[in-house]
């Protein structure tokens, strides 16, 4: 939020006088602030369009360490994370563990 005052009407020595900006500089302000806003970017992530090619090499998958039975438990012992990334995300580490291994 940004609280303006309009202080043509207030006297040189007014309290407001000594905080306040003229014109053109409300206006440089107001542009900084749009600059920072767009630096900080959405609190929603996103892929842009240059890490798309990067995600397969980049980004890593959950994968098993040796072979798994049919109806074994996941655990941390059986599983790790290796690039690329084209299988199971990291991300579902916590639903997979403790979960039985389902074979194709």
């Amino acid at each position: 939020m940004l609280e303006v005052y309009n202080i043509n009407h207030f006297p040189r020595k007014a309290l407001y006088f000594k905080a306040s900006l003229e014109p053109d500089e409300l206006i440089a302000r107001v542009k900084a602030i749009r600059n920072i806003e767009l630096a900080l970017g959405s609190r929603v992530k996103k892929t842009s369009k240059s890490e798309k090619p990067n995600m397969a090499i980049a980004r890593k998958s959950i994968v098993a360490k040796g072979t798994i039975k049919k109806d074994e438990l996941l655990t941390e012992d059986n599983l790790a994370i290796k690039r690329p990334g084209t299988g199971i995300s990291p991300m579902r580490w916590d639903d997979i563990i403790g979960s039985l291994f389902e074979a194709l």
